[in-house]
């Protein structure tokens, strides 16, 4: 038997649930892209994903460049499971979910821009 109250679950909790484009999928998760720059919103597709890149894929801790024409900021990923109300920022170590005790440049990626985490982790779509 597993633990029901999602809204405590921190972000380590959910990546290990959904770690991979695969999991998200399977489980029937929700996942946009929203870019810090010019605040674009795009929905995810995450069939054509695991097509794409195969389902090993985690969007977990990363960013990729904003598609709006003139634009150079970078898109950061939120998904959303079927068990909550809002969009959490896949990022394992974001300060109001997780509790890992590594800093984000020693968690992340090279190449790693600390993200600023002043703003809403979470995100309310329509």
């Amino acid at each position: 038997m597993g633990r029901r109250n999602y809204e405590h679950w921190t972000a380590r909790d959910w990546r290990a649930a959904g770690g991979t484009i695969e999991a998200m999928r399977l489980q029937g998760w929700s996942v946009v892209a929203v870019c810090g720059a010019c605040d674009l919103v795009m929905a995810v597709n995450l069939d054509h994903l695991v097509k794409l890149c195969g389902p090993e894929l985690s969007l977990w801790n990363r960013r990729a460049r904003c598609r709006r024409a003139r634009c150079q900021g970078a898109v950061r990923f939120y998904g959303k499971p079927l068990q909550l109300y809002d969009h959490i920022v896949l990022i394992a170590g974001a300060p109001d979910l997780g509790t890992s005790t590594a800093s984000p440049t020693e968690s992340a990626e090279p190449g790693y821009r600390p993200v600023d985490h002043t703003r809403a982790y979470k995100i309310r779509l329509p």
